[in-house]
């Protein structure tokens, strides 16, 4: 079982010894859990995750502000995601996309095969297949105008059938 404690905003709000799947009912199915009342006085909402028994995994979240006030913000700190990865010869370019197409270069140790699924800010998903590659450096290019993609941040996820996943920040403009 995967159980992790939540400890938001120094203990505003908390999950103790949480079985996201016991809660959940079954595996891979969402679960919303509200913390309201949660005061953020830095500017950044923190969310420290603890494991108990497994690893700690959040697959998604919503922050919504409860201040009507105009001035009202969140920011939400997260831990840097880069578009270079050098630990798996991965690099995407170019970033920020500015003709609808992005290219993705693999410099690996051994082959590999990867599933590649885009996340938007809202963390809706675009699957963009699977590539099985061989050992050595491969280009490979994406055409994402038939996608209907707006400008923003999306996140573009490989995992790999060998196990691991590299995550990385895509810019489209």
């Amino acid at each position: 079982a995967r159980v992790f404690n939540v400890d938001i905003e120094g203990g505003q709000g908390q999950l103790v010894s949480y079985d996201i799947i016991s809660q959940a009912g079954a595996a891979a199915t969402a679960i919303v859990e509200n913390f309201p009342a949660i005061i953020v006085n830095d500017g950044f909402l923190t969310i420290v995750f603890t494991s108990v028994n497994g690893d700690a995994k959040l697959s998604g979240i919503e922050v919504q502000n409860s201040n009507s006030s105009a001035n009202a913000r969140i920011a939400v700190a997260r831990p840097e995601i880069t578009d270079i990865d050098p630990g798996t010869g991965i690099h995407l370019y170019p970033n920020p996309v500015t003709d609808n197409r992005f290219n993705i270069e693999f410099n690996l140790n051994m082959d590999k095969v990867y599933k590649l699924t885009l996340y938007n800010n809202l963390g809706q998903t675009i699957n963009f297949g699977s590539l099985a590659l061989q050992k050595g450096n491969t280009v490979v290019a994406y055409d994402i105008d038939g996608n209907h993609l707006r400008r923003g941040l999306y996140f573009l996820k490989l995992d790999s059938f060998n196990g691991g996943y590299e995550l990385f920040k895509l810019y489209i403009k």
